[in-house]
């Protein structure tokens, strides 16, 4: 080996771990008759070393730089739709492969973490379907890459593979609303997300062959943000408006609503099918309703909106795998709440009296130890046609609850029928249990003395949680 004359340089590899500014110590080194020594020292050298008058080299200064470690390739996620998964609904979302200072992939193998994902790839304006393969030792799907997928003349391109998966559904959210009198405006809030997590593992050749992991988090959101308002109109109905904005393009199939219990559905008008609405645009939904009369609703109870929807695609996604479908129902409980002019109002304080409300227990006067009994009493109004908000309430040392006790009910002039399910612990006459009106004065009677209970066959109930009955 021979050196020649002028600087040259000499490349070492060090097998340090962490970042910085490093200067050499005790490093010696031969090549042929020269002897490279680096010194003592503490500052950065300011001369690489001492040549003498015939040129050969008597000492040289090393200083080492460590730069921070690269990745030879870089894994992301592509969301064309609005950023996220769009919860429920089949769709294309993409695994970005760009290489680094590998200098290009030559082929190789991707395994995503999903099985039985139908993966395509986009090259040069085409869209190549991959053959995929499931099972194995590691869970998910695995394709072989295409050459092309990345070359050497286009390292800084980030190429593309398209999955093509289902995000699972997110629980629907239950919104009350308040029947108001006049129409009132609300915001709308953005939609619930959650995440989901992807593993993704790459093998390639570049030089040997190499392996690179990762993890993928991926959003998952609700397609459309939802606020609702209702009006209360004649005839005993209710307005409901809802406002719908989606997070991505979406073409709207079809509108309904499925009323919570004690209502009736007269019209439900929107858009039209087949019409798109843009990111940032807005669906109204008009449902007309009325309140059936001496129908019972729970507070529990809800109505259910449904849209059927399928996302608009951009010319970058591919073509949607032959047989499958984009469409989806999205779905948001709505719970109408009633307030009166009288509401709050206790037994007692000043009310008309022409809404007062007289409650009185049809029966049955006798019943069992131990054996369920449905209680049924008959709600009468003295003047208009009111909604009346109740609660059933109970000793608990003689009556055990085993259903719900709270609701509301349309009562005019003829009345309306309530019934509430209680099990009697002990035997004797008992008082039976109180029905209380929230919103308006009530005079309640009892037909006889109260409910005889005698000794059945032995206790059939088991006490749950918060002293319901199972």
């Amino acid at each position: 080996m021979s050196i020649p004359a002028g600087h040259s340089s000499v490349h070492f590899t060090f097998p340090v771990t962490r970042t910085g500014l490093y200067i050499a110590k005790h490093l010696t080194t031969m090549i042929g008759r020269v002897r490279l020594c680096v010194p003592m020292t503490t500052t950065q050298p300011r001369v690489l070393g001492n040549v003498d008058a015939r040129g050969a080299i008597t000492t040289l200064q090393v200083v080492l730089e460590v730069l921070p470690a690269q990745p030879r390739v870089e894994l992301t996620a592509r969301l064309p739709l609005g950023g996220a998964l769009l919860a429920g609904c089949a769709q294309w979302w993409g695994v970005g492969v760009a290489c680094l200072h590998d200098g290009g992939l030559r082929g190789g193998t991707l395994r995503v973490g999903q099985p039985n994902a139908h993966m395509v790839v986009c090259l040069g304006g085409s869209q190549q379907v991959l053959e995929t393969t499931s099972g194995g030792a590691l869970p998910g799907t695995s394709v072989m890459l295409p050459d092309g997928t990345t070359t050497q003349d286009n390292t800084s391109t980030t190429s593309y593979i398209w999955v093509w998966t289902e995000a699972p559904a997110m629980p629907a959210s239950t919104e009350t609303v308040r029947v108001g009198t006049s129409p009132t405006s609300s915001s709308i809030t953005r939609s619930s997300t959650t995440t989901t997590r992807v593993d993704v593992a790459l093998e390639y050749t570049a030089g040997c062959r190499r392996s690179h992991t990762c993890t993928l988090t991926l959003p998952i959101t609700q397609p459309w943000a939802v606020r609702c308002t209702a009006v209360k109109t004649q005839q005993h109905g209710v307005l409901v408006v809802a406002a719908l904005q989606p997070v991505t393009d979406m073409v709207v199939l079809g509108a309904r609503m499925v009323p919570q219990p004690g209502y009736e559905v007269r019209r439900c008008l929107f858009g039209g099918a087949a019409a798109v609405v843009r990111q940032g645009g807005r669906l109204q939904v008009v449902v007309e309703m009325v309140r059936q009369h001496g129908a019972m609703a729970c507070e529990d109870d809800a109505g259910v909106l449904e849209v059927d929807w399928r996302w608009v695609g951009d010319a970058s996604m591919p073509e949607m795998p032959a047989g499958s479908d984009n469409t989806a129902t999205f779905q948001h409980h709505i719970q109408l709440e009633w307030f009166t002019a009288t509401s709050g109002l206790n037994p007692g304080e000043d009310a008309p009296q022409h809404n007062a409300v007289t409650v009185r227990l049809l029966g049955p006067h006798e019943a069992e130890v131990g054996r369920p009994v449905v209680l049924l009493w008959q709600i009468v109004v003295q003047g208009d046609v009111v909604e009346v908000v109740y609660d059933v309430h109970a000793d608990n040392n003689d009556w055990q609850p085993c259903g719900r006790r709270s609701g509301s009910v349309m009562v005019d002039g003829q009345g309306a029928t309530i019934e509430a399910a209680f099990v009697p612990t002990c035997e004797g006459l008992l008082q039976p249990p109180e029905v209380r009106v929230r919103n308006l004065p009530v005079i309640q009677t009892v037909d006889g003395i109260g409910v005889r209970v005698h000794a059945g066959g032995g206790l059939l109930f088991n006490t749950g949680e918060g002293g319901d009955v199972w």
